[in-house]
C-alpha cells in the first residue's frame, strides 16, 4: 500500500507476548491505545479465557474495538481459528491487519465500523463465534450498552459466547446491562482496576432497536462560525462538544472574510465544526470532500453538514494523512485543509507535503491547522512549491495558509 512507509513511521515499538504456548509479536503505536505493551485489561481477559478456550471450540473470534489487534490476534493465533475485527478508527484497522500478517493469520477480515454487526454473516469456518471486547471506558453509557447488546446478539445467533473487560468504576453498568439482557455469566475475574466476564445469552429475547449513530449523541449547542452562528449535534468521545477549541477558533479567524471557490478536501473533521465553517465561506456549487481516520467523526460531520444545509458532502475513511491522496484525483483540489497533529517520530511533514503536491491544482492552497510548533517545522521544510501567504496564532495553535506556486 502506498502509505505503508507512513504506517511504519507510526510504529513505536514491537513487543513479544506469549499466550497459551504461542509466541506472538505486536507492532504498537503512540497514535493508538496502549503503546507500551499489552494492556492489563486485555491480559486479564485473556487469562480468564485461557481455560474457557479449551472447553469450547469456535470458528472465529470477532474483536470489537480491536485497536492494534492484541486481543483478537492472541485468541486466533493460539487457537487456530479465524479472525474478524472492527474498529471505528481506520488506523487501528491498518495496525490490526499488519499485526495479523506478522503473526501468520491470513486472511483476517478487518474493517472500520462504529459497532459490531447486528447479525452474524458467513463465518470464516463452520463453528460458532467468540465475540470479545476491551470496552472503551470513555465511550459513554449509551454507547457501552449498545456495544454489549450488539455483541450478545451476534454471539447468540451463531451459538457462541461473549467475553468483555471493563474498568472497575463501570462494573455496575456492565452488571446492569447483562441483567437486562438476561444472559448467563459463565466466568468472571476481578482486579482492583478491571472486571472481566464471559457470558452467553440464556434466552432468545426480542431484538432491540439500536441505531448506531444516535447512541453516540451527547447534545446540541450553538457555536459562533466564521460568518454566523450555527447549531451542532455533538457525540461522545470527540472533543469540542460544548465549546470551540483554540485550534478551531484560529482556523475560523483565518477563514473569516474569505470567499472560497472550487473544490475543497478536509482531513481531520472532529464533530464537524470545521466543515460547517468551510460551508459558510465556500460557494454553494463548491465540491466538499471530508476525510478522517475516525469513522465516528465522519458520520457526525456528514450529519451536521446536512443539518446546516450542506447535504451531499462526500466522506472517505482513511488510516492517516498519508492516505489522503487516494481520496481525490491528482491535481483536482483547490483548497486542502489538514486539521491534524503529528505523532512523535512519524513522517508527518513529508505526508502533508506529498498530499499537497499530489492533490492541489496550480495556484491551489493548503490550510494547515495544528499546534504552533508542528506548523513552524512544516513551514521550514515545505520547499519552494508552497509559499506562506497568511497565518493566525492563538494560545499555542496556528492556522497557516500556503499557496502552491503555478
Amino acid at each position: 500500500m502506498p502509505w505503508d512507509p507512513y504506517l511504519e513511521s507510526l510504529t513505536f515499538r514491537r513487543v513479544r507476548y506469549r499466550y497459551r504456548g504461542c509466541s506472538l509479536e505486536f507492532d504498537l503505536s503512540q497514535a493508538l491505545f496502549s503503546s507500551a505493551g499489552v494492556d492489563t485489561g486485555t491480559q486479564l481477559l485473556l487469562g480468564l479465557l485461557d481455560e474457557h478456550l479449551d472447553r469450547r471450540s469456535y470458528g472465529r473470534v470477532v474483536d470489537v474495538g480491536c485497536g492494534t489487534g492484541t486481543l483478537g490476534i492472541a485468541i486466533a493465533g493460539s487457537s487456530g481459528i479465524g479472525l474478524e475485527a472492527v474498529d471505528r478508527d481506520a488506523l487501528a484497522v491498518a495496525f490490526t491487519e499488519r499485526n495479523a500478517r506478522v503473526n501468520g493469520i491470513e486472511p483476517a477480515q478487518v474493517r472500520p465500523a462504529l459497532a459490531p454487526p447486528a447479525c452474524s454473516g458467513a463465518g470464516l469456518s463452520a463453528g460458532p463465534d467468540l465475540v470479545v471486547c476491551n470496552l472503551p471506558a470513555k465511550a459513554g453509557e449509551p454507547v457501552l450498552r449498545m456495544l454489549i447488546s450488539r455483541m450478545s446478539r451476534l454471539a447468540m445467533q451463531s451459538g457462541g459466547a461473549c467475553a468483555v473487560v471493563i474498568v472497575t468504576p463501570l462494573s455496575e453498568l456492565l452488571a446492569d446491562e447483562l441483567r437486562s439482557l438476561r444472559v448467563e455469566v459463565t466466568a468472571e475475574r476481578r482486579t482492583v482496576n478491571h472486571v472481566a466476564a464471559v457470558f452467553r445469552e440464556a434466552v432468545l429475547c426480542e431484538p432491540r432497536e439500536e441505531p448506531e449513530l444516535s447512541a453516540f449523541f451527547r447534545g446540541i449547542c450553538e457555536f459562533e462560525g466564521p460568518r454566523r452562528p450555527y447549531r451542532l449535534q455533538s457525540v461522545y468521545n470527540l472533543p469540542e462538544f460544548d465549546g470551540l477549541s483554540y485550534r478551531t477558533a484560529v482556523a475560523f479567524g483565518l477563514l473569516r472574510g474569505r470567499r472560497i471557490t472550487g473544490s475543497v478536501l478536509l482531513y481531520g473533521c472532529g464533530q464537524g465544526h470545521l466543515l460547517v465553517g468551510l460551508s459558510q465561506t465556500v460557494k454553494r456549487d463548491a465540491t466538499l470532500v471530508v476525510t478522517d481516520r475516525d469513522l465516528l467523526a465522519l458520520e457526525i460531520t456528514a450529519f451536521n453538514a446536512e443539518r446546516c444545509g450542506r447535504a451531499g458532502v462526500a466522506t472517505r475513511v482513511v488510516p492517516g494523512i498519508a492516505a489522503v491522496c487516494g481520496a481525490a484525483d491528482p491535481g483536482s483540489i483547490d483548497l486542502l485543509v489538514v486539521n491534524d497533529d503529528p505523532v512523535s517520530g512519524s513522517s508527518w511533514n513529508d505526508a502533508v507535503r506529498d498530499s499537497a503536491d499530489t492533490l492541489l491544482t496550480p495556484g491551489g492552497h493548503l490550510l494547515l491547522v495544528s499546534r504552533s510548533t508542528p506548523v513552524t517545522r512544516f513551514e521550514r521544510t515545505a520547499g519552494d512549491r508552497l509559499r506562506l501567504t497568511e497565518d493566525r496564532r492563538m494560545h499555542g495553535y496556528r492556522a497557516a495558509l500556503f499557496r502552491r506556486k503555478d
